[in-house]
């Protein structure tokens, strides 16, 4: 299970999900960079960076919630390749010498989930606890052949209900909540950065050469900011903004959620 944290939570939202997860009610706790500041929280095996620090010190405290009290810990950052000089001084400054991943393939990930998926009915096979289940599965079998019900309930496990090019929990263009012919874009930038509507205009217009005025409804919120461009240059439009920067800040894009 997995829950977050951000800059807009009240004290007691706060107090309550924290308090899920020093109880071990929750596996992965997802935290804005605000919202991480001041915690202090024992037994942490892992912290992921997804994007890297804008400075050393903010690194060396984000990491530092590893390995506490003589415990181990892993610190995971994502970095792109225009990131590597900020890399390399966060080095120098820590003292440390953080060693260079690799990414798993698709493949990979998929092996690992699979076997995961296999320990997990090997456990239901062991414990017998799937009477209820048994004639739900001769109704699917019926007509047809086991292994290929088996193939398909796969299926639906690793990837959902949708498509691989749509996962599930992750809309797709056309379940924005926009206007017809218009997709919804969620950027993560807002007033915190004293971001305007100009600005995501000129930055739209400027990197693909969409008239401003083809660009719809902008909502800039605190930390985010929702816009509206026409539905068949939004995948364009999200490239681009994910290579870009806004306010001094890099900035990412993606499908907004249906309202």
């Amino acid at each position: 299970e997995a829950e977050a944290i951000h800059g807009d939570f009240s004290q007691s939202q706060r107090e309550s999900v924290m308090k899920k997860f020093r109880g071990g009610g929750i596996d992965v706790l997802v935290a804005t960079d605000v919202a991480a500041r001041g915690l202090d929280i024992s037994k942490i095996t892992h912290v992921i960076n997804y994007s890297i620090p804008q400075n050393p010190e903010s690194y060396v405290h984000r990491i530092g919630r590893t390995g506490r009290a003589g415990r181990e810990g892993v610190a995971i950052t994502f970095v792109t390749p225009r990131e590597d000089r900020q890399l390399r001084l966060i080095q120098s400054v820590a003292k440390t010498k953080i060693t260079r991943g690799k990414l798993p393939s698709v493949q990979e990930i998929q092996e690992v989930r699979v076997e995961r998926l296999k320990e997990r009915i090997q456990e239901f096979i062991d414990d017998k606890h799937f009477d209820n289940y048994l004639k739900m599965v001769e109704k699917l079998a019926d007509g047809l052949q086991p292994i290929d019900v088996a193939a398909a309930l796969l299926k639906f496990q690793l990837e959902g209900f949708g498509t691989a090019a749509a996962p599930a929990g992750e809309p797709s263009l056309g379940e924005t909540g926009a206007p017809p012919g218009m997709a919804r874009l969620f950027i993560t930038v807002g007033r915190e950065q004293k971001i305007r509507p100009g600005d995501i205009v000129k930055l739209i217009a400027d990197k693909t050469g969409l008239s401003g005025k083809a660009i719809g409804n902008i909502k800039i919120l605190e930390k985010f900011t929702f816009v509206e461009v026409p539905r068949d240059s939004a995948e364009k439009v999200i490239d681009v903004l994910q290579k870009s920067m806004i306010g001094g800040r890099k900035i990412s894009a993606a499908p907004a959620r249906p309202r």
